[in-house]
């Protein structure tokens, strides 16, 4: 994958959603990992991380950051794909760029 995103803001904060959409608007082979308050994005429901799915983009949620928050896997998006600690830590070590958003 060319770009990882660490995303770790709250994931119902609509304007930094869209500052992210608009900053990364022509990037491909994203892979968007949801993180601290950002798994929040991840519950089903109206989420603007929709559209990055939409882009194409691979998406991710941390599990442990899930289990945290008392967040259970069932209550998430089907096209966000729930990680552990160790699988970020390979994605990060397989990127060839890292953006943090936290």
């Amino acid at each position: 994958m060319k770009h990882l995103i660490l995303y770790g803001q709250s994931g119902v904060e609509h304007q930094k959603i869209q500052d992210l959409l608009m900053f990364t608007k022509n990037w491909e082979d994203c892979h968007l990992v949801l993180m601290q308050d950002g798994v929040f994005g991840a519950i089903k429901g109206e989420s603007e991380f929709i559209d990055f799915d939409k882009q194409g983009w691979t998406i991710s949620v941390l599990l442990e950051d899930l289990e945290a928050r008392g967040i259970k896997k069932e209550k998430i998006f089907e096209f966000i794909k729930p990680i552990s600690y160790g699988t970020l830590i390979d994605l990060i070590e397989a990127a060839e760029k890292l953006m943090s958003w936290l």
